[in-house]
This record gives C-alpha cells, sequence and structure tokens, in this order.
C-alpha cells in the first residue's frame, strides 16, 4: 500500500509531529532529523561525592569543513554547487533525549557511550512524540562520541565526513553507521562533565599559545591547501582564527551521534 504525505510508516496518525512525515528515501535525511538533543548521564552538578547528575541539552552545530588539497595540480578546483558545504543546521526538528549507557571505549579525540533513546519531544521540554509515528525504524541502541575538550574541532571535522559520506548512496548504514548529527553546548561552570576528569588532558595556556586540535589547512596561505571559492568557511566557528578569538571561554561539550552497529570485540584493540 502506497503512503501518503503526511502519514507514518506505521499507518498511524503523524499530526502530532512537527514535520511533515513520509518514508525516508535517502539516510542524508536522518541527519536533518533532530534539531537538539539532551543526554542523561553526561553531566553532574558539582566533581564531588554529593554530585547529582544533571541533564544537559546540546544543539545542532555545523560542521568543519576542509580546505581543497590542491598539490601537484595547476590551479585550485571551483564548484558551482554546494557539495562541499556543511549542511544546513536543521531547525525545528525533533528534541531527542538519550540515557547513557556503558562506555565502550576512548579514542584519541573522544569517548564513546552506548545510549538509548528515551522519548522524541517538539522541542526541548515539549510535548512528548509517538515513537510508532517515526518516518524509518530507529535503532535499538545508539552510540554517542564525546569530544575530549581539547579536540572539539577534531569531532566537527570528523562530522563533515559522515555528512559527504551520506551524500552517497549506498555507503551510510553499511561502511559507516548512519549518523544522526553533531552537537554542542557551552560547559556551564555549576556543571561537570566526569569523563573529562578520567582522562588525561593536555597542558594549555590562557592566551591559546598551545592548541593541540590543528589541521593542516589552518594556514591562511599554503602551496598544498587552499579556499575553492566557496563561502562554507567564512562564518564556522571551527576555524582556528575564530576558534583562538572566540570571546566565551567556556569549555564546549560536543558529540557526535551515531547508530549502534555490531558486537562487543572479545579482546582490546
Amino acid at each position: 500500500m502506497n503512503k501518503k504525505e503526511g502519514e507514518s510508516v506505521t499507518g498511524n496518525p503523524a499530526s502530532d509531529l512537527p514535520f511533515t512525515v513520509r518514508a525516508m528515501e535517502h539516510p542524508l535525511d536522518v541527519l536533518s532529523f533532530f534539531s537538539s538533543v539532551t543526554l542523561r548521564g553526561l553531566a553532574s552538578s558539582s566533581s564531588g561525592r554529593d554530585s547529582c547528575s544533571e541533564p544537559l541539552t546540546l544543539v545542532r552545530n555545523q560542521s568543519f569543513p576542509a580546505k581543497r588539497y590542491i598539490w601537484c595540480t595547476e590551479e585550485c578546483p571551483t564548484e558551482t554547487d554546494s557539495k562541499w558545504d556543511s549542511l544546513p543546521l536543521s531547525v525545528g526538528k525533533a528534541h531527542a533525549d538519550f540515557e547513557l549507557l556503558e562506555r565502550l571505549g576512548e579514542g584519541r579525540i573522544s569517548i564513546t557511550y552506548a545510549a538509548r533513546l528515551i522519548c522524541l519531544r517538539q522541542g526541548p521540554g515539549g510535548k512528548i512524540l509517538s515513537l510508532s509515528s517515526l518516518p524509518c525504524p530507529f535503532p535499538d541502541e545508539f552510540c554517542v562520541k564525546l569530544a575530549k575538550a581539547e579536540f572539539i574541532r577534531s569531532l566537527a571535522r570528523e562530522a563533515r565526513f559522515y555528512e559527504q559520506i551520506a551524500k552517497t548512496d549506498g555507503c551510510q548504514g553499511i561502511i559507516t553507521p548512519i549518523c544522526f548529527g553533531f552537537f554542542t553546548t557551552s560547559l556551564s561552570s555549576t556543571l561537570h562533565i566526569k569523563a573529562w576528569s578520567e582522562v588525561e588532558r593536555l597542558p594549555h595556556k590562557d592566551d591559546d599559545e598551545l592548541v593541540y586540535d590543528r589541521f593542516y589547512d589552518d594556514q591562511a596561505h599554503s602551496d598544498t591547501f587552499a579556499d575553492d571559492q566557496r563561502t562554507c568557511r567564512d562564518k564556522c566557528p571551527w576555524t582556528l582564527d575564530r576558534w583562538i578569538a572566540r570571546t566565551d571561554r567556556s569549555p564546549i561539550v560536543g558529540v557526535l551521534i551515531t547508530e549502534r552497529l555490531g558486537e562487543h570485540f572479545p579482546n582490546p584493540v
């Protein structure tokens, strides 16, 4: 039976959803499904014994496009379309409440947790939406990849790779897990991220003379990397000059949310 626009794939009414429901034809749509998320089990009210877990709400943020690699080419290629740009921010879409489960592992730039979806809402603290009205089946479990405090720019760059992969049919969900977006928030001085205190931190100076999260294309002028006349980096918050010049020095909490795939690897890698 063919589904009509505005009808859920389960046949249940979808009038509660703040957007048009239709069967998703491409995983790219999933990247724009959430405008914001709330994570439970990540932040606490303090770092002491009397600390209390606090929900932390993050909003969708822009990924970090790279410059073009132009080594051994006569000139920098230019694009007439927006394929190189970050995806536009999703506004007015669903809000997801997640609960963090077990810690899955740690890498150079991030710590990864399993998570379950508690509910969907019409915005933070809004009306709960029926999961049976979703436009596609959701995973039983998710992965929440938390950037280490000094590597938020790297996670923003990784988010862009997921966006580019999603634009190619047959890749996302097969060679990489389906990604639901990159989300950030400034951490209040009254909140504490326990996971950050459990990993070794690199030393930082207040004047940002030490910025460890650097990229080869951070240089303004380079014989290897160049801008391709696209404007996608003009207002990007993750370029090195904007990152160093930012006035809000609060730590930035950033997460990348994907589906969880596969069984546990039996031995440490």
